[in-house]
C-alpha cells in the first residue's frame, strides 16, 4: 500500500507539456562543470515547484506517474560514463531532489486510520504493561522468538553497571529472510 495520494487536479495548466517538463529536468541536471556531478540549487527547486503548481503549467492527474519516470530516466541519462563515482552521487542526489519535490507538490499524505477492535482501544486506566501487550498485538511486521531469532541473555547486569558484562553477541541467530520480507 501506497502513503501518498495525488494532490492534483484533473486539469492542468494550459502551457503543460512533456517537452517543457523535460527541457526543465535536463537543465537541472546538466553540470556547467566537467568535474562536477550536478547539484540542484534552493533556486532551482523552488523554480521546479512553482512550475508544478503554476496556474498555467501544473500537470494533470494523468501526468503524474510519467513526472516521475520522466525524473529518473532523464537523470539515468546523464551518468557518468567513466562511472565516476562522485559525479554518479552527485547526480542521484539531483534525481532525490527532484522526485521530493514531486511528492511535495503533487502528492499528499493519506491519511491513516488506526481501526482498532473495543476490546484493544486503551482508557486512562489501562496499566503500561497492557498498553505494550497491545502495541505487541497490533505489530504486524513483528519477530517471533526461536523462530526469527535467538537471543542469549547471558549473565545479569544491574543498571548502574555501565560495562556490558556479556562475554558473548546477544543474538545469537537472526534469520536473514527477515529482512527481505519486512518493511
Amino acid at each position: 500500500t501506497t502513503c501518498l495520494l495525488p494532490s492534483l487536479s484533473e486539469e492542468g495548466g494550459e502551457e503543460f507539456s512533456e517537452d517543457a517538463v523535460e527541457e526543465l529536468f535536463k537543465t537541472l541536471y546538466e553540470t556547467e562543470e566537467e568535474w562536477d556531478g550536478p547539484e540542484i540549487t534552493v533556486e532551482e527547486s523552488k523554480d521546479l515547484t512553482e512550475f508544478l503548481t503554476g496556474e498555467t503549467t501544473r500537470p494533470p492527474l494523468e501526468m503524474l506517474v510519467w513526472l516521475r519516470t520522466a525524473a529518473f530516466r532523464i537523470g539515468s541519462e546523464y551518468l557518468d560514463e567513466n562511472n565516476d563515482k562522485e559525479k554518479n552521487l552527485s547526480l542521484l542526489r539531483s534525481i532525490n531532489v527532484v522526485v521530493h519535490v514531486l511528492e511535495n507538490t503533487c502528492m499528499k499524505t493519506k491519511p491513516y486510520e488506526l481501526q482498532l477492535p473495543e476490546s484493544l482501544i486503551p482508557t486512562p486506566e489501562t496499566d503500561f504493561q497492557a498498553a505494550a501487550q497491545t502495541l505487541w498485538k497490533l505489530d504486524s511486521n513483528r519477530l517471533q522468538p526461536q523462530k526469527d531469532y535467538i537471543i542469549d541473555v547471558q549473565n545479569y547486569k544491574h543498571p548502574c553497571h555501565k560495562e556490558d558484562c556479556a562475554s558473548d553477541p546477544l543474538f545469537t541467530h537472526v534469520d536473514p529472510a527477515v529482512f527481505d520480507s519486512r518493511p
